[in-house]
Order: structure tokens, then C-alpha cells, then sequence
């Protein structure tokens, strides 16, 4: 990769973007909701349906490009995070603490909790009323609140054979269902009930629930993975008979309800049907993972992290049987050179080369094609589309011809002095293109790689939320350049996508080779 580098000037802050502060009712007072982000028109073609992790401690995790509205880690919890649901726009969230506190994010507005309230038992789960935007609270005894949302009636007072875990809500908002740790499942208002494992052996407890499209039919998943669908809520598959390092603990359904997501207490997350798996929690979780919810996002991941702090290279057909000297974490390496026709003749020497730290990229150039591609008809400039998705799946195609499953590593674009049109909106469809083509082939992450200052000549707002890897050479050491790079291109009146800085490229100058360092 080549690059021209900015010319730093002095300038403060860091990369961490500001979280929203919840809107609370409990441990934490009230605050104004941080207004939403800007987001380019050029980003909006590409919705997709992500996901949203929460731990018990109240740290959220966003995948697959869902928007990171906001976090309870940082407020002092007087209880454990234990639900977490989404609005049925897939736009906002809520978590939900044993004592009933209710902390809203995003376009989740808040409507009271029980916080500061004796319970007779903890809060467990929680549904929001499709209909009203309200929410329900439900109580390991059975107990039912709801907030803005109808009383549909609750298990309060009654005999349990054992304690309810979950909830789900009719998408009517007309009624509910509760489920039981045995499988039991209880409905309410004009839900029906459509069968339980009441009765049934289980080899481990149910530890969540979710509807169906159409409110006919619901599923219960247990903690060794087992899934169990009643009415018309469709199977799409299990993890039960697997031996699992770590029990399953939620569970979150698609928008659409064409499949389905499960998550461990690590973070560790399964699709099933049509769900994609955009990430999952690398590093060790503080607190278990208790929930998991849907959004709505545009296919990014997170980046399968480096170690901060880690050197290595990105290498090309330049540096065909030359390789750096010593060791080295990170390498990077060159598919094609302008183009699908133009591929790397030392793409599976570098290959081996580059080692476990395996990442690849190619090199983005502007054409179109009236090929049409999946998912390019929505695109802003679907020839341009056509073109992007086609190069990118060729090159995918042929990597992995020469590297089998090593393919689906991150892939990087490489967006610099190529031959760009003058339309900004059309160089950014040919990337889109190239992201959708790659998601396609099971490539869970998909970078960008620019001149630290040239990112909106070619690309104008396109505004991509998968991981950034900004060229900066010259200058402070590279560990300072991931703190302030950001900075220091605003100051200088340029634009860089709102995705996270993974990598600096920080020389051009190591014996020949890019130098590369994980932020």
C-alpha cells in the first residue's frame, strides 16, 4: 500500500468517541440523550441486521455495524445487568438491572422502572410493547410491570415449579408470554399457547425466549444450546448435543424472521437460517454476557484485533521474495494491483510469510458494469456497484483457490490514487460493491485503508463503519499517531469515516517495507 502522508499539526483529544450517558431511573440520575450522529446518505443503502451484546455489568458490544449508542459500565450499578431489548426499529435499546432499573439508549425513550421499589424477587427479563413503545418488566416470581404498556396480566402470587427466566411480546402488543428455567411457558392476553417442555428432561435450563414474525408460534433456547420452537416459529438449527466451553445465555431473533442468534456468557455468538455472525468478544469479559439484542446496521464488524501495540507489514507484488527481517505479528497482504486481471505472482509465498497475523487486501479502482450484482440495485450508483461487488468477489475467488479457508481473514480496501471518477457518490458505490461481495463470501470483516487526508477526494461522505487503517508517515511515534489521528486531520480540515482507528501505517521507509502498528 501506498499513501501521502499529512502534515501534523499540534492537536489535542483522543479517538474515543463520547458515549451517550443512559437515561436512567435507579442507581443513576436522568440525563439529556447525546443527539444521534450524522449519517451520510451514501451509508443508508446498506442496512443490514446486526446484533448488541450486554453484560451483566453493563459493558454493550455492537456487531455488524449496529450503532454503539451508549453504555452502563461506567455508571455504579446498585444491581447486575439482566436484560437487554431493542425497539422494533432496531434504533435504541434498553438494559434492565435485578432491582428494575431501566437505562435507555438510542431511540429508546424511558417510561419508569422499579428502581428504589422493594421487589418480592428480582427482575429477570423484560418486552417492549410494540405498540405504545412501552416495556414490561417481568420478576423471577412472575410478576409482571408494565410502563406505559397494557396489564395483561401475571403469575404473582402463584406456584411455581420453577422460576420464570424469560419474556417475549406478541407483535401485536396485545399480549405475552412467560417462560419457566423448566421449560413451562405461560401466555397472557391474546397470546395463545402453542405447547412447552414442561414435563420434559432437559439436559440443561431455558434461558431465553423470543416470537415468532407473526406472534403465532415463539422459541425457547437453553443454556447448552438447545432450541425448541412451538406454533410457526421456524427452526433453523441448534448448538444442543455440542460440548460448549461456555453456556449459552441469550438469545436474539432476526427482524425479519428468517433466523437467529445465540450468544455464550464469553461472547461468543452462533447464526442460525439467514442471521450472519459479524463478531464476536475477543478479549476476556469482565462480567458475563447476559443479553443480546437485534439492530439494525450495515453489515461492518468490529476488526478481528491485533494486540495494540503490534508491529508488522503489509506487503505486495513490489516486494515479490524480499521479505522483512525479524519478527513480526501483523502482515498484510496484496491480492491484486489495479484490478482482478493484475494478481500478486508471490500471493501465496507472502502468504505463508505473513503467519498467523494473516490479513489480505486489494486495490480498489473505479469502473461500472451492467452486470447486476446482489444487493447493487439499491446501491446509490448500481453500475458503479456492479462493478466493486464483481472485482471483489473474483479476487475472493481466487485467494481462495490458492489459500483455501485462510480467505475469510479480514480483508482490507486499499482507496488511494487509483483511476476515481469525479462522481464521489459513484467511487463510493464501487466500494460498496466490494464490502457486500465480501460479506457474501463469509468475510466477517471488511477494513479501509487511505491517506491519512485524502479520504473524502475520492470517497466524499461515504461514511463505512468497518475498521480504519489510515496512512501516516513521518512524524510522532506510531502509538500517539492512533491517539490523535483523528484529531489532527479535523484540525486540518479533513474528513475521516466514524469507524475505529485498528492500524496506523506509520512509515514507508522500514528497509522498504510499509510499516504497520495495531492501535
Amino acid at each position: 500500500m501506498t499513501g501521502s502522508a499529512a502534515t501534523p499539526t499540534a492537536a489535542t483529544g483522543s479517538l474515543t468517541s463520547p458515549t451517550s450517558t443512559p437515561k436512567a431511573t435507579g442507581s443513576a440520575p436522568p440525563t439529556a440523550k447525546a443527539p444521534p450522529a450524522a449519517t451520510s446518505v451514501a451509508a443508508l443503502p446498506r442496512s443490514k441486521q446486526a446484533y448488541w451484546l450486554a453484560t451483566a455489568g453493563g459493558t454493550v458490544y455492537a456487531f455488524g455495524g449496529a450503532p454503539k449508542l451508549g453504555t452502563a459500565s461506567h455508571v455504579k450499578l446498585a444491581a447486575p445487568v439482566v436484560a437487554m431489548t431493542s425497539t422494533r426499529t432496531g434504533t435504541g435499546y434498553w438494559l434492565v438491572t435485578a432491582n428494575g432499573g431501566v437505562y435507555a439508549y438510542g431511540t429508546a425513550e424511558l417510561h419508569g422502572s422499579l428502581a428504589g421499589q422493594r421487589l418480592a424477587a428480582p427482575v429477570v427479563a423484560m418486552a417492549e410493547d410494540p405498540v405504545t413503545g412501552g416495556y414490561w418488566l417481568v420478576a423471577k416470581d412472575g410478576a409482571v410491570f408494565g410502563f406505559d404498556a397494557p396489564d395483561l396480566g401475571s403469575l404473582a402470587g402463584k406456584r411455581l415449579g420453577e422460576p420464570v427466566v424469560a419474556m417475549a411480546a406478541m407483535p401485536t402488543g396485545r399480549g405475552y408470554w412467560l417462560a419457566a428455567g423448566n421449560g413451562a411457558v405461560f401466555d397472557f392476553g391474546t397470546a395463545k399457547f402453542y405447547g412447552s417442555m414442561a414435563g420434559r428432561r432437559l439436559d440443561a435450563p431455558v434461558v431465553g425466549m423470543t416470537a415468532s414474525l407473526t406472534g403465532h408460534g415463539y422459541r425457547l433456547v437453553a443454556a447448552d444450546g438447545g432450541v425448541f420452537d412451538f406454533g410457526n416459529a421456524k427452526y433453523y438449527g441448534s448448538l444442543g448435543g455440542r460440548t460448549l466451553p461456555h453456556p449459552v445465555t441469550a438469545m436474539a431473533a432476526m427482524f425479519s424472521g428468517n433466523g437467529y442468534w445465540l450468544t455464550t456468557s464469553q461472547g461468543g455468538v452462533t447464526p442460525f437460517g439467514t442471521a450472519e455472525l459479524f463478531g464476536v468478544v475477543h478479549a476476556p469479559v469482565g462480567s458475563p454476557v447476559v443479553a443480546m439484542a437485534p439492530a439494525k446496521g450495515d453489515g461492518d464488524p468490529v476488526a478481528l484485533a491485533y494486540a495494540p501495540g503490534s508491529y508488522g507489514y503489509d506487503i505486495s507484488r513490489y516486494q515479490c521474495g524480499n521479505f522483512p527481517a525479524g519478527v513480526h505479528t501483523i502482515g498484510i497482504i496484496e491480492i491484486d494491483s489495479w484490478g482482478d486481471a493484475h494478481t500478486n505472482p508471490c500471493f501465496v509465498t507472502e502468504v505463508t510469510w505473513a503467519g498467523p497475523g494473516l490479513n489480505l487486501y486489494m486495490f480498489m479502482i473505479y469502473g461500472t458494469s451492467s452486470a447486476a450484482q446482489p444487493a447493487c440495485a439499491s446501491a446509490p450508483v448500481p453500475s458503479a456497484c456492479n462493478f466493486g461487488y464483481a472485482e471483489a468477489d473474483s479476487n475472493f475467488v481466487t485467494a481462495a483457490k490458492m489459500i483455501n479457508a485462510r480467505a475469510t481473514v479480514p480483508w482490507w480496501l486499499d482507496i488511494e490514487q487509483a483511476n476515481w471518477s469525479s462522481n464521489k457518490t459513484a467511487n463510493a458505490s464501487v466500494v460498496m460493491g466490494a464490502v457486500d461481495a465480501l460479506h457474501a463470501r463469509g468475510v466477517a470483516t471488511v477494513g479501509f485503508y487511505f491517506a491519512f487526508d485524502t479520504w473524502t477526494t475520492w470517497m466524499g461522505t461515504y461514511d463505512p463503519s468497518g475498521p480504519l487503517f489510515p496512512a501516516w508517515w513521518g512524524g510522532p511515534p506510531p502509538a500517539t499517531k492512533c491517539a490523535t489521528a483523528r484529531a489532527v486531520a479535523t484540525s486540518n480540515g479533513h474528513t475521516m469515516p466514524s469507524g475505529p482507528i485498528t492500524l496506523i501505517q506509520y512509515t514507508d521507509n522500514v528497509h522498504g517495507f510499509d510499516g504497520d502498528y495495531a492501535c
